[in-house]
């Protein structure tokens, strides 16, 4: 999904809830990758997904932003939330934003 309007949106309020060298994850790896670019932000998604870290990490936890589509499944959601201690941030049309 493409729409300037939702992407800039959600860049403005991940520059307002961070500085220039926190992580933005989202379950989706072009949108992280896509806000995480517009925002002037680090990510934790991959830009080639085929190659793997060189080491293990959980990008939940490395991540000071993490953004969700708006259709993301509830139960994984809460799930996510209440594992990473996640505050809600910002939202969209199209993306939920949380902090820690």
């Amino acid at each position: 999904m493409w729409s300037p309007k939702e992407y800039t949106a959600a860049a403005q309020i991940i520059k307002k809830n961070s500085s220039s060298g926190d992580i933005v994850y989202s379950t989706l790896n072009p949108l992280g990758l896509s806000l995480a670019a517009i925002s002037g932000r680090r990510t934790a998604n991959a830009l080639l997904v085929e190659v793997g870290p060189s080491r293990r990490l959980d990008p939940f936890a490395v991540s000071r932003i993490i953004v969700f589509p708006v259709d993301q499944e509830k139960g994984s959601l809460d799930q996510i939330v209440s594992r990473y201690g996640l505050k809600p941030i910002g939202r969209t049309k199209a993306f939920l934003v949380y902090g820690k």
